[in-house]
């Protein structure tokens, strides 16, 4: 939260149009999604990896179906890179 509030409140100072931040996997500790919002994002949208308000993209079905395709490929969950020894 600190480093993207930071970027955030840099880029409207310098006249750029408020940004919208996306999350993956994101974690807000403590009042970060408030230092967001004062820094002045225009909107944040995160993955549902954590709940959180801010969830608007559920990624559950994609991962289930990936980890499905990997097990019926017998694919090993490496990428086929092999496991260092």
């Amino acid at each position: 939260g600190g480093t993207l509030s930071t970027a955030v409140r840099l880029l409207v100072e310098r006249g750029f149009a408020r940004p919208s931040c996306v999350g993956v996997h994101a974690v807000f500790v403590g009042d970060a999604a408030a230092r967001l919002q004062a820094a002045g994002v225009s909107q944040v949208v995160t993955c549902d990896t954590l709940t959180h308000a801010s969830n608007r993209i559920a990624v559950g079905g994609s991962v289930a179906e990936a980890v499905n395709d990997l097990c019926l490929e017998g694919d090993n969950v490496d990428g086929g890179q092999g496991s260092a020894r």
